[in-house]
């Protein structure tokens, strides 16, 4: 996977905003699932710690850290 940003919040917006879709996760050790993107900006603003964002396949992997994953 290449890395595209990390722990960004406007960055991460910028680079999903144009997708139906992309591939989520809340906490590193949960695997990824289809969300809308809609859904998945909100879940990056509301985080304390905005979101990774990579790329593989041509596909955006979205993982927004878990308070727990910060300790």
């Amino acid at each position: 996977m290449e890395t595209l940003c990390e722990l960004a919040f406007e960055r991460a917006v910028e680079l999903i905003r144009d997708r139906p879709q992309v591939y989520y996760r809340h906490g590193v050790w949960n695997a990824y699932y289809q969300r809308s993107t809609a859904d998945v900006i909100t879940s990056i603003m509301r985080s304390g710690y905005g979101a990774d964002v990579y790329e593989k396949d041509g596909d955006l992997y979205v993982s927004v850290p878990a308070d727990c994953d910060m300790w």
